[in-house]
Parts: C-alpha cells; sequence; structure tokens
C-alpha cells in the first residue's frame, strides 16, 4: 500500500490543477495544458483498462495480460509528445508503473488472491468500479487543466461507493472484505495525484510565478479588547490592542498587481488562511512580494502592524512584546474565521478553518514559531509554518516538543542581522519532523523582504539593516543583547533562553558577495509556495519540490529536510 501520508492528503490536487489551469483559461489552452490534458486523459483510460483486465483474469482464472493497456498508453503519450509544448517527457513509463502499482495494491486490499466463486466475483466488481474512478478523476483532471475549472470529484465517489455496495449486497456475504470503499477511493486518489504531478513536471519557476488569481487588497483596523498592550518606554501602554491589518486575496484575473478592495474570487472554494508576521521595525506591508504571491495561487494572507515592534511604536520597536505578538496571531485567526461565517463579510463561507498556516521574517518569525510550537502559547489550528531568516537562537531543544507541525526555515547564508548557524541550522536541527530548511547561498537577511531603501546592486543588511543596531564609527560585530528576565516566555523550563547565549553577534563586516534580492526573493516565493501547497493543500508536486526538487533545480540553494 501507498505511503499513508499521500492516501490522506493527495486529494486529486484540485488546486494544483486549478493553478495550472485557471489562469489562461479566457485566452484557451496553452500547448503544455492541452499536452497534460491529453495525458490525463490517457491515463484514466489505461488504468480503467487494466482494472478490467484483471477483474476478468481472476473470474475466469486466466493470467492477466495488460501488454494492450500498456501499448495504449504509450501510443498516446507519444501523439501528445509529437505536438510540442509538454512540460515533461518520456514518463510515460513511470506512469504505467504507477497503475501497474495500484492494481496491484487493490487486489491485495481486497484479497483476490485465492478468492473463488461469488468472492472472486465480488472482488472483480471491486477493482471494474475502482477502475473507473480512476478514469472518472483523470478525466475531470483534464478537463480542469484545458479549460480551467475547477473538478467536482463528488460524481466520481459517489459511483465508486455505490458500486461497492452493490457487489457487497450482491454476494450476500461473500466478499471478503466489506466497508472498504472510502479506502479503495483514498489509494485511487493518491495514484491520481501522482500521475497529475508526473505529466505537469512542476519545477522551482511555475512555483516563483504568479498562480491562477488576481489579488486584491483591503486594509482594516482591528481590536483585541481582551489583551492590553504594555507599557513601553514613554508610552503608558492601553488596555486593548489594535491591529492595522492588510489583507491579500485571490479575485478574478485582472491583469493588477493588486486590486483595491477587488471582489474575491467568485469560484475556488474555501482558501487557506495565511498569518504573515513582519519583524523588528517592519511593517504589514513590507514584504508584498510574497503576500501577493501567495494571494495569486488562492491563499488570504493577512498581515498587521504589531502594535510594539512596528517601525513606528510608540516608544519605539521592542523586542519585549514577542509574546504578544503570537497572542495576536491567534487573535487574527478568531477574527478571520469569524468573519467566514458572517454572512455580511466579504469573506464568508471563503476560508478553510482547517488550513492555516503562518509566514514571519526575523523577529517575526520567532512570532510564528511562538505561536506554532511554544507550550502555552501556540494555538494548534496552525498546521504549517514558514520562519524567513528567524531570530531562533533563543530558541532551546526543548521549545519543539509540544507538537510537530511542518517547518520550514529559510535562511541565508551570509545573514548579518540574525545569523545563519544559530539562528536558521540550529532551530532547525532542534524541530521536530517533517522538517525543511533552505539554505540560500549568499542570501542576506533582508533579502527575505522587500527592497525598501537600497537597490538591487547593494546588500540591504548593510546598507539599511544594520543602522537599526551599529551607529557610524561602532565596532562591528555586535554583541548580541536582549534585557530580557531570565523567566521571559516560561525560560528555559519552556524552551526559551531570553538572554540568548547561543546567539551570534549582530552585524560583521559585510560579505565580498551576496545573493541578488530580486533572485532570493524569487526562491522564496518557490519554495515558501510549495510548502503551503504540499502541507495545506497536499499537493504532490508541492511534496515533491520541497523533498528534493528546488535543491535540484537550483545551485544556489541547498535543501536538508526530515519527513
Amino acid at each position: 500500500m501507498r505511503r499513508p501520508f499521500i492516501i490522506v492528503v493527495a486529494v486529486l490536487v484540485v488546486c494544483a490543477v486549478a493553478a495550472a489551469a485557471t489562469q489562461a483559461a479566457a485566452a484557451g489552452p496553452s500547448p503544455a495544458r492541452k499536452c497534460q490534458a491529453a495525458k490525463l486523459r490517457a491515463a484514466g483510460k489505461a488504468c480503467a483498462c487494466r482494472h478490467a483486465v484483471a477483474a476478468k483474469a481472476l473470474v475466469s482464472g486466466a493470467t492477466a495480460d495488460f501488454g494492450a493497456c500498456t501499448a495504449k498508453l504509450a501510443a498516446a503519450f507519444a501523439k501528445a509528445e509529437s505536438k510540442g509544448g509538454c512540460p515533461a517527457s518520456g514518463e510515460g513509463a513511470t506512469v504505467d508503473g504507477r497503475l501497474a502499482g495500484l492494481v496491484d495494491d487493490l487486489a491485495a486490499a481486497l484479497q483476490a488472491s485465492g478468492a473463488g466463486g461469488a468472492a472472486a466475483a465480488c472482488v472483480a466488481a471491486k477493482l471494474q468500479a475502482a477502475g473507473k474512478q480512476c478514469a472518472c478523476l483523470h478525466k475531470l483532471q483534464a478537463t480542469a487543466t484545458q479549460k480551467g475549472a475547477m473538478p467536482d470529484v463528488a460524481a466520481c465517489e459517489a459511483k465508486l461507493t455505490a458500486a461497492y455496495g452493490k457487489a457487497e449486497s450482491k454476494a450476500a456475504g461473500a466478499c471478503p472484505t466489506s466497508g472498504d470503499a472510502a479506502a479503495m477511493g483514498a489509494e485511487v486518489r493518491g495514484c491520481a495525484a501522482e500521475v497529475e504531478a508526473d505529466v505537469a513536471d512542476r519545477d522551482t519557476s511555475t512555483y516563483a510565478q504568479p498562480g491562477p488569481y488576481g489579488v486584491g487588497v483591503r486594509t482594516v483596523t482591528l481590536v483585541d479588547a481582551s489583551r492590553p498592550t504594555p507599557p513601553n518606554g514613554a508610552y503608558p501602554g492601553a488596555p486593548d490592542r489594535t491591529l492595522v491589518t492588510e489583507i491579500w486575496y485571490p479575485s478574478a484575473p485582472n491583469g493588477l498587481v493588486e486590486g483595491r478592495n477587488a471582489d474575491i474570487a467568485p469560484s475556488g472554494g474555501a482558501f487557506p488562511l495565511i498569518v504573515r508576521a513582519h519583524g523588528f521595525s517592519g511593517l504589514r506591508r513590507d514584504s508584498t512580494y510574497i503576500a501577493r504571491h501567495l494571494a495569486s495561487w488562492g491563499y488570504v494572507v493577512v498581515a498587521p502592524d504589531f502594535p510594539l515592534s512596528y517601525l513606528s511604536a510608540p516608544g519605539g520597536p521592542t523586542l519585549a512584546d514577542v509574546g504578544n505578538q503570537a497572542g495576536d496571531v491567534s487573535f487574527l485567526i478568531d477574527r478571520f474565521l469569524t468573519a467566514a461565517a458572517d454572512g455580511g463579510s466579504f469573506l464568508f463561507g471563503r476560508l478553510d478553518a482547517a488550513r492555516i498556516g503562518a509566514i514571519g521574517h526575523s523577529l517575526g518569525g520567532a512570532t510564528v514559531m511562538l505561536a506554532t510550537y511554544h507550550a502555552t502559547l501556540r494555538d494548534p489550528r496552525i498546521k504549517a509554518t514558514v520562519a524567513q531568516a528567524p531570530l531562533g537562537c533563543v530558541f532551546l531543544d526543548g521549545f519543539f516538543a509540544a507538537t510537530d507541525v511542518p517547518l520550514l526555515v529559510e535562511g541565508g547564508s551570509v545573514d548579518m542581522i540574525t545569523q545563519y548557524a544559530s539562528n536558521h541550522l540550529q532551530p532547525y536541527g532542534f524541530a521536530n519532523a517533517p522538517k525543511y530548511l533552505m539554505t540560500f547561498d549568499g542570501g542576506t537577511h533582508l533579502g527575505f523582504s522587500d527592497r525598501l531603501l537600497f537597490n538591487d546592486t547593494q546588500n540591504g543588511d548593510d546598507a539599511v539593516g544594520c543602522s537599526l543596531f551599529v551607529r557610524p564609527g561602532d565596532p562591528r560585530p555586535l554583541a548580541f543583547a536582549t534585557d530580557l528576565p531570565p523567566d521571559f516566555l516560561g525560560g528555559p523550563a519552556l524552551g526559551v533562553d531570553p538572554a540568548g547565549s547561543l546567539c551570534q553577534p549582530v552585524c560583521p563586516l559585510p560579505p565580498p558577495t551576496f545573493m541578488r534580492h530580486s533572485r532570493q526573493n524569487a526562491l522564496a516565493k518557490a519554495g515558501s509556495t510549495a510548502f503551503f501547497e504540499a502541507k495545506l493543500r497536499g499537493s504532490v508536486s508541492g511534496a515533491r519540490m520541497i523533498a528534493g526538487r528546488i535543491d535540484a533545480d537550483n545551485p544556489d540553494l541547498t535543501l536538508t529536510f526530515e519527513e
């Protein structure tokens, strides 16, 4: 049988198909999409063929001969490739092997071996039904790919369930297994998702490009009256927490980078929710490149100005409110899920409460890690987290013990502010699997943000970032210091080291070379999108990217992972 995670999460890769198909639907399918559609239909026919041959052989007692099924598949794939534009070529044998493995797996699960008489007839009927479901799913995927329609698999699922029920009723208790339609359907869906990924052959450039949707944006001011904002320097504090929040969301394709107050996309189902956290002295809009990108791939992204760490925070930006920022993440999840249940909200019915992620940069990386992994601050609704150049050196080995939510750490090898070894590599080592570390060769700290106040030939860390910490003429590097109490956020007992005793110094002399900002942004978009597609949507292509493909595609990026 296939690995359980494939069976559970690979539900037809609906969103991946939509991402490949919807964008250019109005202009007609591209040659690449035509090729994919042709191959998917051929795979569906070959799948049904193999199941029918296996069913007939089981009843007759003959040896199954799948030669004709294999030959038709090969011919159809060759014909599609001869027309040009295919994203992949030569994958027909791989697809045929997957279909062969599916038949074998189902036959074993249905206990076909040794079955005779009524039992054999029942198993044969179930195999044929699975083949029809397989063909149905591939046909729907092909239509979605070519026409931009969102596939509705309900009919395929209903037919399988009905056929299994009919087979068991007719056999009057003679079936070797019963009540297994859901399990067998999951096996078929898993195989269909693998085949879809084979023919699509999505690479880094796919995930670095915008998705199928336009991008809408709105700004709201939210107030959490249940929690105070503490005093900060000359600022006396407040009895509540005010969060000015940007919302990026999928809209109809409009050719605009952002459509202010645009309507949300009319179709596409309930979208995953991503909370984005800015860094120290950051802003809710300091990484629009990643927020817009995720929205174009069908995510709703919400990003607040945190009350005491954003650029214009009263009393000056501070690290000390980071624990409250983890609470802000939970507050935002609460408010937006409430909006999704409000008939008067533009988000009504459009958020998937089971698919929530978080992404943060620098201090925001620490914020989302607290919101995901801290023993008392974590929010169990978060199912996947990306930490970009996080302040991670304050987290100890036990910090991640409470949960194994998937984590992607993105770190630059020449980061001058949160240096790589202690802030990125070290927490990755402490985290539980599944975990992923993308090391950007020559990557910088501000390479994970929008390019503000420096040009693409400048190292933003040196030109802008270090000005927050080092005055002209100060010695470099600067020792890391937090001035936080030893019991901050529970202290070492909860895996937090407020003193940052494992932290490297800040702002060493700049490196002679570094990754261009535009390149770092592109890789960050690709890695983050593939990660969320894999972990929140069950995309097989996304899973392949973060388990090796992105490393193979890019010599300036190194991937380390454990699943």
